[in-house]
């Protein structure tokens, strides 16, 4: 009866350790997930800066040319 009992307590302990490594492996995947969709919006928002600064840009030179063009 003690060997079987031994059996079982070393498939609790190996059941046991494989849902602590699914578990920790769930976390580090979710931070992950979180850590990528912090990037998408970082990115998202980057790439909105940009391009209202080089519309800006455009418009100040546009008008940079218009008024030069007028005073001519």
């Amino acid at each position: 009866m003690e060997l079987v009992n031994e059996k079982i307590n070393a498939m609790y302990k190996l059941c046991k350790f494989i849902a602590d490594t699914q578990q920790d492996g769930k976390k580090s995947l979710q931070k992950l997930v979180a850590i990528d969709e912090l990037s998408d919006g970082f990115w998202a928002v980057s790439y909105l800066t940009i391009f209202a600064i080089l519309f800006n840009l455009q418009n100040t030179y546009n008008d940079y040319i218009c008024s030069a063009l007028t005073e001519k």
